[in-house]
């Protein structure tokens, strides 16, 4: 097994992260324009219409964050549990195995790598940066889940 090192795993997390901004995003305007147009049956006019009058900014905001917070969960532990791989891992050409097996995660693993990657960030990053020092090149989420990040053959 050859192991990924801290950089190339970086570049498919932005990737990832890109992807799941976008999505957030266009899940929190198709809603905007679900209660615009309720707004509008009620208001009786487009022009009286702001977002102020349907979210405050904070709220948008939380709403926005939530989404993609809730794909981000989806997207990871689904994709990287079925095919050992997200979009930006597949780009790269690598992906997530078990350590023990050499396998495709189980899904209890792809959900504990998922939520573990939280505690990666928390720590300000140090969590990441631990792929570039550890011999196998596993960051902190990694060792919780016992997976490694491997070349994709």
């Amino acid at each position: 097994m050859k192991y990924v090192g801290f950089w190339t795993r970086g570049v498919a997390c932005i990737i990832d992260g890109v992807l799941t901004s976008i999505v957030g995003w266009i899940c929190f305007f198709i809603l905007f324009g679900i209660l615009s147009w309720t707004q509008i049956f009620s208001i009786g006019s487009i022009s009286q219409l702001s977002m102020g009058k349907v979210f405050s900014s904070f709220q948008a905001q939380v709403i926005e964050g939530a989404f993609e917070f809730v794909f981000y969960l989806f997207y990871y532990t689904y994709f990287q549990y079925k095919f050992g791989k997200t979009l930006g891992k597949k780009l790269l050409g690598i992906k997530v195995v078990s350590e023990d097996t050499g396998d495709l995660m189980t899904l209890k693993q792809s959900a504990l790598r998922t939520i573990s990657t939280f505690f990666s960030m928390i720590i300000l990053g140090v969590g990441y940066l631990m792929a570039a020092y550890h011999p196998r090149k596993k960051s902190l989420h990694d060792l919780i889940a016992k997976t490694v990040v491997i070349k994709d053959s």
